[in-house]
């Protein structure tokens, strides 16, 4: 199947950069200042390309890999938090083709989702020994992972497929959900419409414990 251009509604056959000749030389064009000098351009067509990546599970820590940046560079454009990237990133994000992520990966990625979810699922009764045995894990402990501020793609992606069949679903643990109350943890409530990926944000209505 030949591939097309991923800019909206062309249909044209993939040059280079998953896109088509003509889409292609306008975004050379764009990032050429005076005097020949590539400048910073505006980052839509690579936050369309990053959530077209998102779409086919690919994470943050994985596209920065592929991208040869920082996880928080395409996170932060996808964010809004820039509206121009610089044509070096630009070109490295939209090289990256649209198939499907290697969810299996050992690849580390940060911590913090992980722990949020695990967090939220003890606080309505799911234990952490729960979790693990339905995601097929028996390495060390989840929390003993998480602590350690990153876990593989792997366990991460596990864990939040498991957290989204869950979240809505009282466990059968109250001793895990007694802990968690105690700890000031945040249930799947505080989270709704939240990237739980995002350190910088805070649930909703509840201040977790350190």
């Amino acid at each position: 199947m030949t591939k097309t251009c991923v800019r909206p509604k062309c249909f044209a056959p993939v040059s280079t950069l998953n896109m088509c000749r003509t889409h292609y030389q306008k975004f050379l064009n764009a990032g050429m200042g005076r005097a020949g000098k590539l400048r910073r351009i505006d980052s839509a067509p690579v936050v369309e390309h990053l959530g077209r990546l998102r779409a086919l599970g690919w994470m943050w820590a994985q596209i920065g890999k592929a991208a040869g940046t920082a996880f928080s560079v395409p996170h932060h454009l996808y964010s809004g938090y820039h509206s121009r990237v610089s044509v070096k990133v630009a070109e490295a994000i939209l090289a990256i083709p649209l198939e499907p992520a290697l969810v299996e990966s050992t690849i580390p990625v940060p911590a913090v989702g992980t722990r949020r979810r695990l967090e939220a699922l003890s606080r309505i009764g799911w234990s952490g020994r729960e979790v693990s045995e339905r995601i097929g894990y028996a390495g060390p402990s989840l929390w003993q992972m998480t602590a350690r501020g990153h876990v593989s793609a792997r366990v991460y992606v596990r864990v939040a497929k498991l957290y989204d069949e869950l979240c809505n679903t009282p466990g059968p643990s109250r001793l895990a959900q007694i802990k968690a109350t105690k700890r000031g943890w945040a249930p799947p409530a505080a989270w709704d419409e939240l990237d739980m990926d995002n350190p910088n944000v805070e649930p909703q209505g509840v201040r977790c414990a350190a």
